[in-house]
């Protein structure tokens, strides 16, 4: 009977929401019919939707790699320099802005990733997962957008010799090619950066617990961080299979940290992002989140905020 109810409910919403054009309120309808799935189904609804299935937890998880936390254990907060830093440098993603975050203090660098259709590993120049034909760009076309934006592209291969050259510097690796190249992806970051040294400069994203499975058969990299961004799993489910596959680093958008409910797990390190307003960063802190992916914030910036 719950289940027909809430059914009936969510029919209404949405036929709702298809004849309103006002934004605000199909964005309030959206809201609510989340709301109702997170409640009442456990967002069987949008799972079934966008073809998620629930992470199997009644299997042995496979090892996390020694001290695959290291990079983050010692940080009371951390600041992660979003798309490689300060974006109106040279734009998301760009060498220039990650010159520029390196300046500005930033030791650890969170970049957009896309395999071209012609295999060339290029930091992704949108910073954006919205674009439905991302695994279809050629290697052309991202050169004609440097170009004509005026800034130098970025290979991945530039990454990996700038961690050569900064060994206390890490990359957070987000891949905005679609799941089902995201094994094919990750055979061409293991092939470019080759040694294991390195690799572990490193540190992949992901969007699915089944993709896990891959990085613990073959250690190569720093531990895994689970990014919920794609995810439609409630927040208890994250946090249930996150402690089952000791994965330590959970982020999170703001807008689901600012909804989570009770306290938050002192056994994972919580990130949300993106954040640049130093207030909003302080009360993400005093919550007792571990740290922000950001542009601007850093010890150095605002040294209060990441003090103590």
């Amino acid at each position: 009977m719950r289940r027909l109810l809430v059914g009936a409910v969510s029919g209404l919403l949405v036929a709702t929401a298809l004849f309103v054009s006002d934004a605000p309120v199909r964005r309030a309808v959206k809201d609510r019919l989340i709301a109702i799935d997170n409640t009442f189904l456990n967002a069987g609804l949008r799972r079934v939707y966008y073809r998620q299935r629930m992470p199997r937890l009644d299997a042995p998880a496979p090892p996390s790699a020694e001290h695959a936390s290291s990079w983050i254990e010692e940080e009371r907060f951390l600041a992660i320099a979003h798309r490689l830093g300060p974006v109106l440098q040279g734009g998301p993603n760009t060498l220039v802005t990650f010159q520029a975050g390196l300046r500005m203090g930033f030791t650890v660098f969170e970049v957009d990733l896309v395999l071209s259709r012609d295999e060339h590993l290029i930091c992704y120049p949108d910073g954006s997962d919205e674009d439905e034909a991302i695994d279809e760009l050629v290697y052309s076309t991202y050169v004609t957008t440097m170009r004509e934006r005026g800034v130098d592209t970025c290979h991945f291969s530039d990454l990996v010799k700038l961690a050569r050259e900064n060994p206390h510097v890490r990359f957070i690796l987000d891949v905005k090619n679609g799941p089902d190249e995201f094994e094919r992806v990750y055979r061409t970051i293991r092939r470019e950066i080759e040694d294991p040294e390195v690799g572990l400069s490193f540190i992949p994203q992901i969007y699915d617990f089944e993709q896990l499975e891959g990085f613990r058969a073959a250690p190569f990299f720093a531990g895994e961080i689970f990014t919920a961004y794609r995810s439609v799993l409630t927040t208890t489910q994250i946090v249930q299979a996150a402690r089952h596959f000791d994965i330590r680093a959970v982020t999170v958008p703001v807008k689901r940290f600012n909804e989570w409910r009770g306290e938050l797990p002192g056994d994972l390190f919580v990130l949300t992002h993106p954040v640049n307003d130093p207030f909003e960063a302080a009360r993400i802190r005093e919550r007792g989140g571990r740290g922000i992916y950001t542009g601007y914030l850093t010890p150095s910036t605002v040294p209060e905020l990441f003090g103590g």
